[in-house]
């Protein structure tokens, strides 16, 4: 009995496996693409926007940001969350522990920490273990990473 369960579990693993080996580069989309796609180079990062953004919810706020190589020179951003209470992640105490592929804010007086990085036109500014910097307890579980379009300085 046991030599027929063995037997059942090999054949089964055998089937999982090598089953790329039957798709040809023809039948595979992505084949023909593998030897044209190249990884992001790492760029610093040159952002400089005052921007506001509200949403049909209401969800609201405005980011104050100066980046020059990478470099935070300056990062304020504050979020409105309807029902919920506001947020303030100003730049004040902040460390930049990182540059390149992203930037890395920390403070180590509350633990919040900001991260940033660039994907194209598009910059992405995120907060994480940052609650204490709002005005309830459940408002930091609403907040979401702002985007900013580096061509035109809008945000979302």
């Amino acid at each position: 009995m046991k030599s027929k369960i063995l037997l059942l579990a090999v054949l089964m693993l055998a089937g999982c496996g090598g089953g790329e080996q039957a798709v040809t580069r023809e039948s595979s989309p992505s084949a023909n693409v593998r030897g044209k796609l190249k990884a992001l180079e790492a760029k610093p990062i040159d952002l400089v926007t005052n921007c506001r953004f509200k949403n049909e919810t209401g969800y609201s706020g405005t980011m104050s940001a100066e980046i020059r190589d990478g470099i935070v020179k300056r990062l304020s951003t504050s979020v409105k969350i309807p029902d919920q209470g506001s947020c303030n992640f100003e730049w004040d105490g902040f460390v930049q522990r990182q540059r390149l592929p992203s930037i890395e804010l920390y403070n180590s007086h509350d633990g919040c920490t900001a991260k940033i990085w660039q994907q194209g036109r598009q910059v992405t500014v995120s907060y994480s273990n940052c609650a204490q910097r709002c005005t309830s307890s459940t408002a930091f579980k609403y907040v979401w990473p702002v985007l900013v379009d580096r061509s035109r300085g809008h945000c979302d």
